[in-house]
């Protein structure tokens, strides 16, 4: 889903959108189903694991997100737009696989310019250690970003700046009075984790749950490991009527090292790992997943922080 679909779930498209108020999507369980970024990823997978630099407060909301943003017409990258920043890839990291976090501390201003050479907007935000061109990245003189979305944006962050952000250098005050929130679904919330389907790839009348396909899958790859992205797609390409985030979560849910699974009710509790059905796959160093193996990867458990919040760790 992208921004625009998100508008148009509220009655509202990139030019009805009121100038005068800023949006903000919560980051709720249909948000973090939503991939974004580089690698195939959810919001639940990259915020959980702090890919996502928690500074940027995302899991409080969004103002905005895209995938094809240049930054200072140089610099091709995703773009989250949160109340206390923006969040794109680092361009300092030689991979460009990493996140780094801009405050909107760093700025005082913001402007909407017409870039000369391709008619398309561009929003600066300056006045302060830093300024940043937000513009849409192109492809064969084709913005990616339409030039409605980018002005779009640009009013939403005017009246952010205007009338919302305080910052007095110690603590950051957001004021809402200007704000719509926008939801993400116009359907009833999905019972993801229990839901069962049919297995539409073959006339066996049994039904199978999504965690139970998934581990026949894997077990059936003939390979030891996988992108998460790839895994997924094979799943879809056989049963049709599995929705994509529903599936990329219950992936997730089985990551055995990943904190990502913390955030559904399987994995919601204090437990040492490797004895529940749940308790499937491993993340490896390259990104790829594996079936997880005691002797090989160690034992994990899911613990609490001292902020409350769990996490996973290797014991």
């Amino acid at each position: 889903m992208e921004f625009k679909e998100i508008l148009e779930l509220n009655s509202f498209t990139t030019t009805t959108f009121p100038n005068d108020k800023f949006s903000l999507i919560p980051m709720d369980e249909n948000m973090r189903l939503i991939e974004w970024g580089e690698d195939g990823l959810d919001f639940a997978e990259l915020i959980d694991d702090e890919d996502i630099p928690s500074e940027s407060r995302a899991e409080n909301g969004l103002i905005y997100f895209t995938e094809g943003i240049s930054i200072n017409q140089a610099f091709d990258t995703p773009l989250l737009v949160t109340t206390h920043g923006i969040v794109t890839l680092d361009p300092r990291v030689d991979d460009g696989t990493e996140y780094m976090f801009i405050p909107f501390s760093d700025f005082k201003d913001i402007g909407i310019y017409t870039i000369q050479d391709t008619g398309q907007p561009l929003i600066r935000l300056e006045g302060g250690p830093q300024v940043i061109g937000i513009s849409s990245s192109m492809i064969f003189d084709k913005s990616i970003v339409s030039a409605d979305e980018i002005v779009c944006l640009y009013n939403s962050l005017n009246t952010f700046f205007k009338t919302a952000y305080k910052d007095d250098g110690f603590s950051v005050e957001i004021d809402l009075k200007n704000c719509i929130f926008l939801k993400t679904s116009s359907e009833a919330k999905e019972e993801v984790n229990t839901k069962e389907i049919s297995n539409q790839s073959n006339s066996k009348s049994n039904d199978l749950s999504i965690w139970e396909i998934i581990q026949n899958e894997f077990n059936n790859l003939g390979k030891d490991s996988i992108s998460k992205k790839e895994f997924i797609n094979i799943i879809l390409d056989k049963y049709t009527n599995i929705k994509k985030g529903t599936l990329s979560a219950q992936v997730s849910i089985q990551i055995i090292n990943k904190r990502a699974r913390t955030g559904y009710y399987q994995c919601n509790k204090e437990r040492i790992c490797g004895d529940d059905k749940f308790d499937f796959l491993f993340e490896n160093d390259d990104k790829t997943i594996c079936r997880y193996n005691k002797d090989l990867h160690g034992v994990w458990e899911i613990f609490k922080r001292e902020d409350d919040k769990l996490d996973v760790r290797l014991i």
